[in-house]
């Protein structure tokens, strides 16, 4: 009997070496274990009567490499009553051959064109292990890298990143159909649109089966995307480069590829800080004009010093307020998202800063408050620039007569400065395409 599990790496290694798609080897091995011995032959018989294939041609051998060696498959040429015969070396009896039955379709599945389609169709199906992704279109490029359980912007600016559009392109990557694998080679024009082509995708991931090197240590897999494969323009070629084996062709299914973006404001988180809510227990106001506010957290409940006064208690509705107060900061997304300025952002347009520390006074985050005739409050923080339209409470009175007037309904006015609207990036982006 075949291992139940095939143990260790799953691939086809010919004519390139990439990923079987999961199960198929299991499968396999199952139709084999089902095969029925009919015989054994003398040690001396290295080539059992039937199994020979007339001087061996057209004969079929399988080898398979298990913990205590190699089995060795022989397949006769032709069924016989309606059955194949299959000799079996196995590694622990070594000097004797097994005769087996099997039928003409599990035989059929192990020849080489059919284990060619045992071939995994995902073109990076480990793409949600990534741990550094770049795209690079005719339109810009975006690098993202995922460092202490988070991702970040890294290009063109660093910022913390959004964890679900990031999930959400790592799961498009992971989605896109290998439509046919081209083994035969590119034509030329289609070779000479991939070699000048600007459009590809760069994934860092851990090395393994589907993004080769050694297992753990991170590599680097990079697919450059061509021209189209076929007249409805679905189809295009692309080139995958991974270590260990030299680039290869495919045809893909493009039409997910245009739900990807080098828009980096698509990437960008959307809230104020990325400090979760429960670690904030100190909240220091400055305002440029003068004067400092600190709510402090602690056993009774919050507190407020003025000018580094005496503190006073809180009641319970003023706690409410800071508890707001950080509520938006930590949980309310931007309007408008930006990795420059909305408008001139010199000094002059800092209205004040939030200084975020933990209940000890561990500094967490700084925020700078800014005055912009496009938005209520833009806050520039973490790498990014985020503009909101109404504020809490709290922030209003204190802020009231450093802020444009509130505009009618409620919101901020809107400027047609550079920026976007916040609410996500897969889906709204360039086509990688073109």
């Amino acid at each position: 009997a075949l291992p139940g599990e095939w143990q260790g790496e799953r691939t086809v290694t010919s004519p390139t070496r990439w990923p079987a798609a999961p199960g198929r080897v299991a499968a396999a091995i199952r139709l084999l274990n089902e095969a029925r011995a009919v015989g054994a032959t003398p040690p001396e018989a290295t080539e059992p009567t039937g199994v020979d294939g007339d001087g061996g041609e057209g004969r079929r051998e399988v080898r398979m490499d298990l913990p205590e060696g190699t089995l060795v498959l022989r397949f006769a040429a032709r069924p016989l009553g309606g059955a194949v015969l299959v000799a079996v070396r196995h590694p622990k009896r070594p000097e004797q051959v097994t005769l087996a039955q099997v039928q003409p379709d599990v035989a059929d599945l192990l020849t080489a064109e059919s284990v060619l389609a045992w071939r995994d169709d995902r073109m990076l199906p480990d793409a949600l292990a990534s741990q550094r992704l770049r795209l690079v279109s005719t339109s810009g490029s975006v690098a993202l890298g995922r460092a202490g359980g988070r991702w970040h912007l890294v290009e063109p600016a660093t910022a913390p990143a959004d964890e679900g559009v990031v999930g959400r392109v790592l799961g498009v990557l992971g989605g896109v159909r290998i439509t046919r694998f081209a083994d035969g080679g590119v034509p030329e024009a289609a070779r000479s649109v991939l070699a000048q082509s600007d459009t590809r995708m760069l994934l860092t991931m851990p090395g393994g089966v589907s993004s080769g090197g050694l297992a753990g240590e991170p590599v680097e897999v990079q697919v450059q995307i061509g021209g189209p494969a076929d007249a409805s323009g679905r189809s295009v070629f692309a080139e995958i480069e991974r270590p260990g084996s030299e680039p290869f062709a495919v045809v893909i299914d493009a039409s997910s590829l245009t739900q990807l973006s080098t828009d980096a404001t698509k990437y960008l988180f959307a809230h104020a800080t990325a400090v979760p809510k429960a670690d904030i227990g100190q909240v220091t106001l400055t305002l440029t004009g003068g004067g400092t506010l600190r709510w402090s957290r602690g056993v009774e409940g919050w507190s407020l010093t003025r000018d580094g006064g005496q503190a006073t208690l809180l009641d319970r509705l003023g706690g409410a307020e800071v508890e707001d107060v950080l509520t938006f900061l930590t949980s309310t997304r931007a309007s408008r998202l930006s990795l420059t300025a909305l408008d001139d952002t010199g000094e002059k347009a800092v209205v004040g800063t939030l200084a975020l520390a933990s209940p000890g006074g561990q500094p967490l985050a700084e925020l700078r408050l800014l005055n912009w005739p496009g938005a209520r409050l833009p806050v520039q923080s973490e790498g990014a620039f985020r503009g909101y339209g109404q504020l809490p409470g709290l922030l209003e009175r204190h802020l009231a007569g450093v802020l444009p007037p509130l505009a009618a309904g409620g919101e901020g006015g809107q400027s047609g400065a550079s920026g976007t609207e916040a609410g996500g990036a897969a889906g709204n982006g360039p086509d990688m395409n073109k």
